[in-house]
């Protein structure tokens, strides 16, 4: 019995010093994890869809984070995603109130929005975007030293079964833009194109809907298309992808022709 109690002791150290999840069922039915690492493994269903790395659609990408976030920090909030029944709320804020938010120590380079996602009754996490990379705020309260690409984080959603859930969360999905000087706000659903400057929105066109000065005239063009309701998504999608894609189109300055 002492050998078998040594041994689980040994596999159960090795877990944890490696970064590796225990998942067991309680008698009641709720998940329950004995260690937690870096890459916790939290499984929403035992298949799903998988998602489109593809797809960085502000609904989905926004999802996508949330649940990012939530597994990178432990949280309990994963495993009651497929339960949920609320609405994911996306709150654009200007970069400067990361303090504000709580959040301490250094802010990424060229970051210029700060997002903030949540889910009533369930929980919130914060990131930005910069330099083609997401960096997410941990249990520290501080941005992540390395950020990640959208890719990786559909990569974990997929291995942990999520795509549905996360599909399904991603048609609750509704835009505050909480940025300006004055505090105003603007708000719009999942399907206004104010999206396009919210969490999903390419890496590589991160903050989009500032208006700088100093912006050029490319940048200019395609910030006003971001912002107009009467522009089709599908375009939008495009224009807002890195140059090198197959189905990136330049944004034009003529507004007849986004339409």
């Amino acid at each position: 019995m002492k050998k078998v109690l040594l041994a689980s002791a040994v596999v159960l150290a090795g877990m944890l010093i490696s970064g590796a999840s225990v998942e067991t069922v309680r008698a009641d039915g709720a998940i329950h994890y004995v260690a937690s690492g870096k890459n916790m493994n939290y499984k929403l269903a035992s298949q799903a869809t998988k998602l489109d790395k593809g797809n960085t659609s502000p609904e989905n990408t926004a999802a996508v984070v949330f649940y990012y976030a939530g597994v990178q920090n432990n949280q309990k909030y994963v495993a009651k995603l497929k339960n949920n029944t609320q609405g994911l709320t996306v709150n654009l804020l200007d970069i400067n109130q990361v303090k504000n938010a709580g959040i301490k120590g250094k802010t990424p380079k060229n970051a210029e929005v700060l997002y903030q996602l949540k889910v009533d009754g369930l929980g919130t996490a914060y990131y930005t975007i910069a330099n083609n990379k997401f960096y997410v705020v941990n249990k520290h309260k501080q941005f992540s030293k390395k950020g990640v690409s959208f890719a990786k984080m559909v990569n974990l959603a997929n291995k942990n079964n999520a795509g549905d859930v996360l599909t399904k969360l991603a048609g609750t999905a509704n835009v505050q833009d909480q940025r300006g000087a004055n505090g105003n706000s603007a708000t719009n659903n999942s399907n206004n194109t104010t999206n396009n400057n919210s969490a999903n929105q390419s890496a590589n066109n991160q903050g989009a809907g500032a208006n700088s000065s100093s912006e050029e005239p490319q940048q200019k063009a395609l910030d006003a298309i971001n912002a107009d309701p009467n522009v089709d998504p599908e375009l939008k999608r495009r224009m807002n992808l890195p140059p090198d894609d197959p189905d990136y189109i330049q944004a034009t300055h003529d507004p007849e022709s986004w339409r």
